[in-house]
């Protein structure tokens, strides 16, 4: 009766063995692919970081060239307004107000800005 307790102590030491090294085997392995995969995860997520700070730096240059060429064009068209208006209250102090070679004098004036506002646009 003693032999089959030891032997039966033997074989649950020998079980308990075989489970702890393939436990251990199997944690170390899995372990390596874990850390491994976590440290490719970790690579990908700073090149996708890495590539929407690209992106949205472009499209922030793009917004800032935009908004200077708008102030340019800006400047520009008030500039060409200033001196449409100094044109059209010089005809109006010469007196020809009233008639139609004023009319046409300013709707000539309103043509000539609407030419150089196409031709600046062209020019950009």
């Amino acid at each position: 009766m003693d032999l089959m307790v030891y032997q039966v102590m033997a074989g649950l030491f020998c079980v308990t063995v075989v489970f702890s090294v393939s436990y251990f085997v199997g944690y170390r392995t899995y372990g390596r692919k874990f850390k491994a995969q976590a440290a490719c995860e970790r690579e990908e997520m700073l090149t996708i970081e890495r590539a929407l700070k690209a992106f949205w730096d472009n499209e922030k240059q793009n917004l800032e060239n935009g908004k200077v060429e708008l102030e340019q064009r800006i400047n520009f068209l008030e500039s060409k307004l200033e001196q449409y208006r100094r044109k059209a209250a010089g005809v109006g102090m010469m007196g020809l107000r009233k008639n139609k070679l004023s009319d046409m004098l300013i709707t000539l004036l309103i043509e000539n800005e609407s030419l150089e506002e196409k031709l600046f646009l062209q020019n950009l």
